[in-house]
């Protein structure tokens, strides 16, 4: 399976923890973390976020609030019917949907 980790980099150490976990098991990973080249623009690293969420099969979400690229990627991840799990969103967070479905795929 193809996984693209929408996250935090503030959360680098968990979405490493995470990354290396679904690895162990075969899975191919994108983390924007490492995926984007820190001399682009910010257009040119959404859109090779956008190409890596097209072709994976499944988008998991390591989000502490702070990321709004991460916000990006999810609706992105919506748009295109792309199955959405939530691995870490904190409760204080708007996103108390999102908490109370941690660990589920969001539909």
């Amino acid at each position: 399976m193809k996984v693209y980790i929408a996250c935090s980099t503030g959360l680098k150490e968990k979405v490493d923890v995470y990354v290396a976990a679904l690895k162990s098991k075969g899975h191919s990973v994108f983390n924007p973390i490492y995926g984007s080249k820190e001399n682009l623009v910010t257009h040119d690293i959404l859109n090779i976020n956008l190409d890596a969420i097209k072709q994976c099969d499944e988008v998991h979400v390591i989000w502490d609030g702070s990321s709004y690229g991460t916000i990006f990627d999810l609706g992105n991840a919506y748009a295109l019917h792309k199955p959405i799990k939530i691995i870490y969103a904190p409760g204080q967070l708007w996103l108390f949907y999102i908490k109370e479905h941690e660990g589920s795929y969001l539909k």
